[in-house]
């Protein structure tokens, strides 16, 4: 048997080494076709990538500056794959220019792009196949990335005294906002951007239709992130002073394989704002009118969550039943007690290289390309005559100002957008400057704290939470942090707490790049909570490490000492 065997494998052996030295220059030829045909793909792809945004590139092109002119030379290198990003960025630079005309068709190209069914979409097809990214489809952005598009477009439609195309803008606007038909129940939403309600009222304000105005105006208070967001409509107004300020959400990926889409809020100070024009008062307003963080974190129901899910979950099977055969060939190559043991065990070991090589193929991962826009949004309606004007918008809590100028033209309406994507952060830093200074008092004030730690052994941070605002099990306020290798002091905090779960989140920079989230289990009277810590970036989400915190419980001057046990006397002996 030990002869035959042994004979056996060298007769393999040989017959493995001819077939490699007669197949070699047959390899050399397969590997040089397929590097041909490779390239020719390549060249074929780009070709088709230039011809897809001919409609892109502008006459005078060579006319532009060297930016203007690298940002749509780039548009050949992406194709429709990349060009709502690179037309998005171009037309910001425009519009900062004042080239309304050129922002205009670059809106309408952009709004081409993201418009209709993805059904006939051969990039999307491929999105949708387990060894395709996401990001190999043409990027048409988020629900709320498209939103802000068609806002952008009512707005242009607005300047040009197009009202009726305005609406429809809005109102396409609206739709995307909505959640899929078969979203789960707690995941549905309906459209709630009441900028679009609001600008919508303003159209028909000028259309004459006054009762109608009055029915937009009412939903946009219903929708509106703060309830004297919505600025009354004079009967002399003739344009629109559209405020953004700060940086909108950033987006990351999560999960094993980064297979689910995830928000990072953006740098909006979200607070009061008073605006002047000329010196005059136009319009204090208690927050803003909408806010793009709470838009994009609130949406339910998107279907790109359960195909990603799908590849996960193909990866991962492909990658064990790859670990069990490899395992499984191994022993049985080396442990088999018959004459065919060593080919069912080398058979096993090649099925599982092979699934390997599928689980590596797969690629599960979120598309988190992204626009650019701004975090909160104001609108002032008002009456101004042409020319240049100066407008003051300051945060009455920290006395930030941003200020400048724009020039109304004499068409019978204007509409005036002004974006400062510092503001928030110049707004937060001067409140943790505050919140350093009086953390004492904010904490102390509270009439709810709680107590408790997170992180990691030998790095733990102490943390005091103190809530100062309830509603119904969501709450606001402040957390004062000490000890373990992370930034100290006092820091707004926001989360929501049941018989369940508790989650807490608070940043602590001023530009928001990154905040703590503690999200975990709660006790059954809802006194006390432990679970895990979170820090949440750009760069997406990290654990670091466990946390514990109860509801803080003082004895109040006037409580009685328990009392203590008598000692017991000793047993007399009989």
């Amino acid at each position: 048997m030990g002869c035959s065997y042994f004979s056996f494998l060298k007769v393999m052996l040989v017959a493995v080494l001819v077939g490699v030295v007669f197949s070699g220059s047959a390899i050399a030829d397969s590997s040089d076709d397929y590097m041909k045909r490779n390239k020719e793909r390549k060249e074929k792809e780009q070709k088709k990538a230039v011809e897809q945004v001919q409609d892109c590139m502008p006459p005078n092109l060579d006319k532009m500056s060297p930016e203007l002119q690298t940002e749509y030379k780039s548009l050949e290198t992406e194709g429709n794959r990349g060009a709502v990003l690179v037309l998005w960025r171009i037309y910001n630079m425009q519009l900062a220019a004042g080239n309304v005309e050129e922002a205009t068709r670059l809106l309408d190209l952009i709004v081409s792009r993201i418009g209709g069914s993805s059904a006939g979409d051969e990039s999307a097809k491929k999105a949708r196949s387990t060894f395709k990214g996401e990001d190999e489809k043409n990027f048409r952005g988020e629900p709320y990335e498209q939103a802000m598009i068609y806002f952008q477009r009512g707005l242009t439609y607005m300047g040009a005294g197009d009202y009726e195309n305005a609406r429809a803008m809005f109102r396409s606007g609206a739709l995307v906002d909505r959640s899929s038909e078969d979203a789960k129940e707690e995941e549905q939403y309906h459209d709630d951007l009441a900028e679009m309600d609001y600008c919508e009222a303003v159209c028909n304000k000028m259309l004459g239709l006054q009762d109608r105005v009055e029915e937009s105006l009412k939903v946009a208070r219903e929708h509106a992130r703060n309830e004297n967001a919505v600025v009354p409509i004079p009967d002399t107004v003739n344009g629109l002073l559209v405020v953004a300020l700060g940086m909108g959400p950033q987006k990351y990926a999560t999960g094993e394989y980064a297979q689910f889409l995830r928000f990072n809020s953006g740098n909006g100070a979200s607070g009061p704002i008073e605006v002047s024009i000329d010196g005059s008062s136009a319009a204090t307003i208690a927050g803003p009118l909408d806010n793009m963080s709470f838009q994009a974190m609130t949406r339910g129901g998107r279907a790109v969550d359960a195909i990603l899910k799908g590849k996960a979950q193909f990866k991962k099977g492909a990658s064990v039943v790859g670990d069990l055969a490899i395992v499984s060939g191994a022993l049985a190559a080396g442990f088999g007690d018959n004459d065919s043991a060593p080919g069912v065990g080398a058979g096993l070991m090649v099925i599982g290289l092979i699934s390997k090589g599928i689980s590596a193929a797969a690629n599960p991962a979120a598309d988190i390309r992204m626009l650019q826009v701004p975090d909160d949004l104001y609108i002032i309606p008002v009456n101004l005559p042409a020319g240049t004007h100066t407008v003051q918008v300051k945060c009455p809590e920290t006395g930030t100002v941003s200020e400048f100028q724009f020039v109304r033209g004499d068409d019978p309406f204007d509409v005036c957008t002004q974006w400062d994507p510092i503001f928030g952060v110049r707004v937060n830093t001067a409140r943790f400057a505050k919140y350093a200074a009086e953390g004492a008092t904010l904490i102390d004030g509270a009439s709810e704290k709680w107590t408790g730690s997170w992180g990691k052994k030998k790095q733990q941070v102490n943390i005091t939470l103190a809530i100062t605002s309830r509603q119904d099990e969501n709450f606001s306020g402040y957390i004062r942090t000490a000890g373990g290798d992370w930034p100290e002091g006092v820091f707004p905090c926001t989360g929501a707490i049941d018989k369940k779960a508790m989650r807490l989140e608070y940043h602590c920079t001023p530009d928001k790049s990154m905040y703590v989230l503690l999200t975990g289990k709660t006790s059954k009277k809802s006194t006390a909570s432990s679970g895990t810590a979170y820090l949440v970036s750009t760069s997406g989400m990290s654990e670091i490490g466990d946390y514990k915190i109860s509801i803080a419980t003082e004895k109040k001057s006037g409580d009685k000492k328990e009392p203590v046990s008598e000692k017991k006397k000793p047993r007399k002996k009989l």
